[in-house]
């Protein structure tokens, strides 16, 4: 069929060559459109022939009616579609199934047939409550990622993992689990674990897999970090979820056998005493203590100097107690580049921003700061390009609030939602805002500004008064004698200049007349 195909197109082609020169088409024309048709018809060929299997008859590809089927990943998409079985017509080369939002309550032996080659399997919210241990044993040199959360498994469910230690990719969260499964610790090559909103009590620090570099045990039961130095000695994890769990405290080098740690998520817990050599590592990067009941005191305020490479902080609606802030809670950290401060009740900054040469983004707000004290942000001035002071108590800012390098180096900014005077900063404030916004930098809550006056609060926007020209007009328009006595001198040294002038003119005339 496709030596046919050739000679017709090889007919067409010569006919195509005789129309052009009949037309009185140039040579170097008539050889470009030759090449041109050529390829469109080499291109339709290769593609015929790529439709054709090895026996010459066309490779049609299966999808079921209740599926949408991507041919070039090889991915069949069959969620929500109110099955109870997996579909027959699957093409034994797929190698993405996605089955979620179906009705699947127990996975048998034979559930699967004919795919041998699936990599990523999708059940979740497949109200799936047993599994049999072979349900997925013909999956276990291929499969690489499964997606099994928010099924209602019923207990002692989970022994059909030991099938599946190919995997590098499991989530089991929402699956009713109690208990990190010793099952785990054979997956050699599992790298990204979640586990989360299930009832894990224990910490499982004796089991974890070397080879797993991210675990998510988030909205669990947890209530302390340990781990079993005798067994666990080679832990690759970078990453560590324990957000809203019931951690209440961190001891002395509690992430000393987690070397490779980057990142870890303490947000939401109830940490009411953290150590001062808690957090000592030197791979931590990144730490989240939002909402973490965490009080930061003159007996603990040193945790962050043994952590020298860290990036970013977040302790947001953490408590700050009120103290001499000069002895560096934050100092020296010269790799930090974001600090998240807000709800921490600081009513003022007092050089606790000192040596951090890296700082880009610093977010203060829901504070009772009342005034921004330029002093306080000069150490950073060169680098900070993000402020935020949102929701606090500022009752003015000026020209002098800030640095002279950051008004001008901020890319966003935001300083709404405080109760402002309506005078001429807030004007000035106004002012400077618009010119910021128009010159793109990111100007948040751009409809909260507010000043207060006796009627109430008035938006940025509509406040009539005190104006732009009241404010910003030059002093000597701002006294009406002054102003008239100006106006008297200009005028009484015009009218000399005139006369002047008019009298040089008559000299000059009167020499030019005389002498015809």
């Amino acid at each position: 069929m496709v030596s046919l195909s050739s000679n017709k197109y090889a007919y067409r082609e010569s006919s195509l060559m005789k129309m052009l020169e009949t037309m009185g088409v140039s040579a170097a024309t008539a050889r470009f459109c030759l090449v041109l048709y050529c390829s469109v018809v080499i291109q339709y060929l290769t593609s015929e022939a790529e439709c054709r299997d090895n026996y010459g008859k066309p490779n049609v590809y299966k999808c079921p009616k209740e599926c949408i089927c991507d041919r070039r990943s090889q991915t069949v998409n069959c969620s929500n579609a109110g099955l109870q079985a997996v579909p027959t017509k699957i093409e034994p080369d797929t190698l993405s199934l996605i089955l979620d939002g179906n009705k699947f309550p127990h996975l048998t032996r034979g559930f699967f047939r004919n795919l041998p080659l699936l990599r990523n399997l999708s059940m979740r919210h497949c109200q799936i409550n047993t599994v049999r241990i072979a349900a997925l044993s013909r999956f276990n040199k291929s499969l690489r990622a499964l997606w099994m959360s928010n099924n209602p498994f019923a207990k002692r469910t989970y022994k059909f993992l030991i099938y599946l230690e190919g995997v590098d990719y499991l989530d089991m969260s929402s699956t009713n689990m109690k208990t990190y499964h010793r099952y785990y610790s054979g997956f050699f090559n599992l790298k990204y674990f979640f586990l989360a909103n299930n009832s894990i009590a224990e910490f499982p620090g004796d089991i974890l897999s070397p080879s797993l570099v991210f675990l998510d045990l988030s909205r669990n039961c947890i209530r302390r970090i340990f781990v079993d130095s005798e067994k666990n000695q080679n832990i690759s994890l970078t990453q560590l979820i324990l957000k809203a769990n019931a951690i209440k405290k961190l001891h002395d080098d509690t992430f000393r056998h987690f070397s490779h740690l980057e990142d870890i998520d303490l947000s939401y817990n109830q940490l009411s005493d953290i150590q001062p050599l808690a957090l000592r590592s030197t791979s931590l990067k990144i730490i989240d203590l939002c909402r973490a009941n965490f009080s930061f005191n003159r007996n603990n305020s040193r945790i962050f100097q043994e952590a020298q490479n860290i990036e970013r902080i977040n302790m947001s609606f953490s408590r700050i107690e009120s103290w001499n802030l000069t002895v560096a809670p934050f100092h020296n950290l010269l790799k930090l580049t974001d600090l998240d401060l807000s709800g921490t009740g600081i009513s003022s900054l007092s050089h606790m921003l000192a040596d951090l040469p890296n700082l880009k983004r610093l977010r203060l707000s829901s504070n009772l700061i009342l005034t921004l004290e330029r002093a306080d942000l000069e150490s950073i001035e060169d680098s900070l390009r993000e402020l935020d002071v949102s929701s606090g108590k500022l009752s003015t800012i000026s020209f002098e609030s800030l640095p002279l390098k950051v008004w001008r180096s901020l890319r966003v900014v935001d300083f709404s939602d405080n109760p402002f005077l309506c005078d001429c900063n807030f004007i000035w404030l106004r002012r400077w805002l618009k010119r910021a916004k128009a010159s793109k930098v990111e100007v948040r809550g751009w409809n909260k500004y507010y000043c207060q006056t006796s009627k109430g609060q008035v938006n940025m926007l509509q406040l009539e008064s005190p104006s732009d020209i009241e404010c910003f007009q030059d002093p000597l328009f701002q006294d009406r004698c002054l102003l008239a006595v100006h106006l008297l001198t200009w005028s009484i040294s015009i009218l000399a200049s005139a006369v002047s002038a008019l009298q040089r003119f008559r000299w000059r005339l009167r020499c030019w007349t005389g002498a015809f």
